[in-house]
């Protein structure tokens, strides 16, 4: 129960970890790493239980409609995108999932995580480059394609044949560049099981301000009894 989740959708909200794509995938952050779901695609005699065809690590896949991108982090995190669609029709989540204990002081998602996750993915990379050509389009035809596909912005020229471009390090739907993550709000993976089993309200807060996760409360509890 010592693992924590912050995840957001394509429109910035926070949501619970886990994401079903058009196609019927569902893609959950558990523990630290991530989880496939298929049911469809599900065959009891070599899967994982509970639908659980794939276990995800670290790494770029795309399975059926589905697409991850996902990198390690501190606090043993999984930093993940997860997407299906194109365009207007993107829907997915980004986010991440980590041991949430330092030492033995409970804390969650801390703030050099959610740093990592937007150095990888939200933040882009100026170059320049010295071209001989004449404008900035011809300059961008004769980029190679690995550059191309990764450009944010058109090339300007400076000083006649130098000229200044972006890069991210990877190639992603545009909704996910600027997600806010000041308003994201974080939860023991503990915690949402017994919200989910039992009804309890799930203690949701923004980072930096996680509280104790339930089930901590309730063995510090029994403990005083017994005393």
């Amino acid at each position: 129960m010592g693992y924590d989740t912050l995840a957001l959708n394509e429109k910035g909200e926070s949501v619970n970890g886990i994401y079903v794509s058009p196609y019927g995938i569902e893609v959950e952050f558990y523990k630290n790493w991530i989880y496939i779901r298929d049911e469809k695609g599900h065959d009891e005699d070599v899967s994982f239980s509970n639908n659980v065809v794939m276990e995800f690590h670290e790494g770029l896949i795309t399975y059926k409609d589905t697409n991850i991108v996902s990198v390690r982090g501190p606090q043993n995190s999984i930093c993940a995108v997860i997407w299906s669609g194109y365009g207007k029709d993107v829907t997915g989540m980004i986010g991440v999932s980590c041991y949430g204990y330092d030492k033995d002081k409970w804390v969650g998602v801390n703030e050099d995580t959610i740093n990592h996750l937007k150095n990888e993915f939200l933040l882009k990379t100026v170059r320049k480059r010295f071209a001989v050509c004449s404008s900035a389009k011809t300059f961008i035809k004769e980029m190679n394609e690995h550059d191309r596909k990764y450009l944010f912005l058109e090339a300007k020229a400076i000083n006649g044949n130098t000229f200044n471009y972006g890069q991210f390090k990877y190639d992603l739907p545009e909704e996910f560049r600027y997600i806010d993550f000041n308003d994201g709000l974080r939860f023991n993976q503990g915690d949402k099981f017994f919200s989910d089993k039992y009804g309890i309200d799930l203690n949701c807060t923004l980072v930096g301000e996680s509280n104790k996760p339930v089930i901590e409360g309730l063995i510090e509890g029994l403990i005083k009894g017994m005393k």
